[in-house]
Formats: C-alpha cells, structure tokens, sequence
C-alpha cells in the first residue's frame, strides 16, 4: 500500500539554521513543476532560514522560488490575513501565533488557525498560483500584503489580485 497525500506532514525535515541542517527542507505546498510554492513564514528576521517549525508565530504566507537557503529567495510576498480593529502597518506588526497542533502542512494543502486574528486560512496550489479561503470569525476581514521589493498589484475584482 502506499502512502497518501493527507499522510504526508511537510514539516518533517525542517528545523534547519545555519549551523546545523537536517537537509534544509521547506515545507512546501504546491503542484508539480508549478511556477510558484507556497510556505507559511514564521521569522524573516533569520533570513533564509525564515521558517522553523517549532516557532510559535506566523508572519504570513509566503510565494517563495527558494531552491536552498543557501542560494536565497526572489521574486517573493507574503500574505497575512488579518481582521478586527488592528491596522498593522508591517509584517512584525501582524504577527500571530497559530495552533500548531491542529496545523496542516501538505504538499498540497495548507490549513492554519490565527489566534490573534480569531480565523481560518486555507491555501491549495496551482500552476500560477494558489487559492485561499479565509474563515473570518470577527469583523473587518482584510489581508496585508507585503512586497519587498518594488512589485505592485491589481485588484482584478472582489476575489482576485494581480501581482506584477
């Protein structure tokens, strides 16, 4: 019998830092030869080491072309989703901690809980990018988005963005 993907936890293989490596895996979620992977960001002040799996907090999703840590990121963002009456102005700002043991890292299925922000995200791959559906409990639903470098985005309609 083999093993499906709803058996497979990403995390395996992940508490990784620059002095010692169990491999320098990422718990990625997305399709095969997509264009784009997915991966929840703990702590961006480690700089290519910006998830652990034993961190408490999430600082967002992140659109991540990161082969290793040792070579770096490009073209990447980060989405938080947040809500009620806090107006975070930075990705630090928006920090929160999320239930780890009711987590699901799968290759092609991410699903965490916000405690601060009282919601559900779920993220599934595809080819260009993924989808999300966000399970707000609490008013003012929103999303801060977090761009690096000099990109911009479109709001293509109520449920959809363009980056570029």
């Amino acid at each position: 019998m083999g093993m499906t993907l709803s058996e497979i936890d990403t995390r395996f293989g992940t508490a990784n830092d620059p002095d010692f490596s169990h491999g320098n895996c990422l718990p990625v979620t997305a399709l095969p030869f997509a264009m784009n992977h997915f991966v929840p960001q703990t702590n961006g002040n480690r700089g290519s080491w910006w998830f652990h799996p034993d961190d408490r907090m999430l600082e967002g999703f992140r659109l991540t072309h990161q082969p290793s840590p040792w070579v770096g990121d490009f073209a990447t963002f980060i989405v938080q989703p947040i809500s009620g009456n806090d107006e975070p102005k930075s990705i630090y700002q928006a920090r929160t901690s999320y239930r780890q043991q009711t987590a699901v890292f799968q290759p092609d299925y991410l699903r965490l809980e916000s405690e601060r922000y009282h919601l559900t995200t779920q993220l599934v791959p595809s080819i260009y990018g993924a989808a999300l559906k966000i399970t707000y409990q609490q008013d003012r639903p929103g999303l801060l988005l977090h761009l690096p470098r000099r990109q911009s985005f479109e709001q293509i309609d109520t449920k959809r963005l363009s980056l570029a």
